[in-house]
């Protein structure tokens, strides 16, 4: 017997024409996946829930704004529920969804999906949750939030975790780009369920590409289940050649590959390549063409180190400073350098410091450096 569709889930949309701004003609990703949820609500007549991060930031642009009033606007036409709660990106007030009537703030009500009475909460910081939490009415099954969580999270900041949930819940959570399902336990030992949809199209390359959505629906025993569909998304596609063979192969390929009538949205490529193959860019560029939205990655190939992790930790980590002491060592500069940036008031001019102490170190290489890090880069970057 097939379950009772009950709602559309979805989260992490982050409305925005450009996505990454060295690329502006790799537009409309977003658009695209967020028109689709609502096709996929109007033949089913379902209501859609959107988990925060609708819009990509506090003042979205006018085009984001005006794309998703119309599609509220088509829900609205047919009468079916549009409701949401806001997102770490676009938490404003008043809430930018409330452009258009028809959309409901679900952050501190009950909303009714099907048999399944649902708690919204607003992103909250940490040291409030538990007074949140609190606020959980009875009788419910679950809260839609957008939270990052320890367990889901496992590493880095995070702003709650299932052990804070005064009962077993059903969680439906925003902010972790990954579609998939985790299982925890609350205060007193009551499992905990959490139901992350995912973003809808890739905000970062390192994020899976395959991109879906869930429906909540009640299974034979009336109890909440949920189904997986995937979105249509953009092609992608990473190759890292390491020597002239690999990287000779790679062009030989992309010049076999003819334009496709008709092929769009055009595909990414992204090309990991040593910098030490001879006119490498040069090559890959002329390969590609405009067949591609070429995202190219010169890397300095360095020598593999074989690591034991046979005695790793399991668990989540307190902090991101304690995930860098074990991975480095407590007693590293790479460690004191982390936490001077983490414990500094101004990690602007800490890092400013820090850096003359590391030219001062590379001046006198026979002179130690103290908090200085001399081997590792701690950092990130973004496209």
């Amino acid at each position: 017997m097939s379950n009772t569709k009950l709602a559309v889930i979805s989260g992490d949309n982050h409305l925005r024409p450009v996505t990454w701004t060295k690329h502006p003609t790799l537009r409309d990703d977003a658009y695209n996946s967020f028109q689709q949820l609502v096709d996929y609500c109007l033949p089913a007549r379902l209501p859609l829930v959107l988990l925060g991060d609708i819009f990509d930031k506090v003042t979205p642009d006018s085009q984001s704004v005006t794309f998703f009033a119309e599609q509220v606007e088509r829900m609205s036409s047919r009468k079916l529920p549009v409701y949401y709660i806001q997102g770490n990106h676009d938490q404003s007030n008043p809430p930018w969804p409330s452009v258009h009537p028809w959309c409901q703030h679900a952050a501190g009500r009950v909303i009714e999906l099907g048999p399944f009475k649902f708690f919204g909460i607003d992103p909250q910081p940490h040291d409030q949750m538990d007074e949140v939490f609190a606020t959980i009415p009875a009788g419910v099954a679950g809260i839609l939030c957008h939270q990052s969580w320890l367990e889901i999270q496992r590493v880095g900041h995070t702003d709650a975790s299932f052990t804070q949930l005064p009962r077993g819940l059903l969680v439906l959570t925003g902010d972790y780009h990954m579609h998939n399902t985790f299982h925890g336990e609350a205060a007193h030992g009551d499992t905990v369920t959490a139901v992350s949809p995912g973003s809808t199209s890739m905000q970062a390359l390192n994020e899976e590409p395959v991109k879906q959505f869930y429906v909540l629906c009640t299974d034979d025993d009336n109890a909440p289940c949920f189904e997986s569909e995937i979105l249509s998304t953009r092609r992608f596609h990473q190759s890292s050649p390491r020597t002239e063979e690999e990287f000779g192969h790679l062009i030989a390929e992309l010049q076999a590959e003819a334009p496709r009538p008709g092929w769009a949205p055009k595909a990414i490529l992204r090309v990991r390549f040593n910098d030490e193959i001879p006119d490498a860019l040069a090559r890959l560029h002329a390969a590609v063409g405009d067949n591609w939205h070429l995202f190219d990655e010169p890397q300095r190939v360095t020598e593999e180190v074989v690591v034991d992790n046979t005695n790793t930790r399991e668990g989540a980590f307190d902090s991101l400073l304690s995930a860098v002491g074990e991975l480095c060592g407590d007693d590293t500069a790479t460690y004191d350098g982390v936490r001077r940036l983490l414990e500094s008031t101004d990690p602007k001019a800490e890092l400013a410091q820090l850096f003359e102490e590391f030219k001062q170190h590379a001046a006198q290489p026979q002179e130690d450096a103290p908090g200085v890090p001399t081997g590792d880069v701690v950092g990130s970057a973004t496209e």
